[in-house]
């Protein structure tokens, strides 16, 4: 495998054809502490952020289920698609954020990427990976 520069991750993945492949070939499980909340993950697309040199953004492919608060009663475990519709799909995706976040730094750091260049772009939600 070439060697892979942190600052030029976003162009070399574009033109080393099989390290695009084996980066979208990953998939990400992540699980929160309760056990309701659980997301299934991949990359779709890295790019150099738009404003700052250096860091990139990331867009993700989610599946999976997200745990839902109330204080009248019990907590409940609702699929991407409803928790958006039941919520704001702004809350759903920084939820989603929030949680890949570790993730995508862990195995990213493996490319020279440190964990704070790393941004989430755009989340696209589906039923199954």
């Amino acid at each position: 495998m070439t060697v892979i520069s942190p600052k030029t991750i976003g162009t070399d993945y574009k033109e080393n054809k099989k390290l695009g492949r084996f980066i979208r070939q990953q998939r990400f499980n992540v699980k929160d502490e309760g056990g309701l909340s659980e997301i299934d993950f991949r990359i779709t697309y890295i790019k150099p952020h738009d404003t700052w040199v250096g860091e990139i953004k990331v867009n993700i492919v989610a599946a999976g289920k997200l745990k839902r608060c109330y204080w009248y009663s019990t907590n409940e475990s609702l699929s991407l698609k409803e928790y958006g519709s039941r919520t704001s799909s702004r809350n759903r995706n920084d939820e989603i954020r929030r949680m890949a976040r570790a993730e995508l730094s862990r195995f990213l750091k493996y490319f020279g990427v440190k964990g704070y260049n790393i941004t989430v772009g755009t989340i696209k939600v589906v039923d199954s990976l």
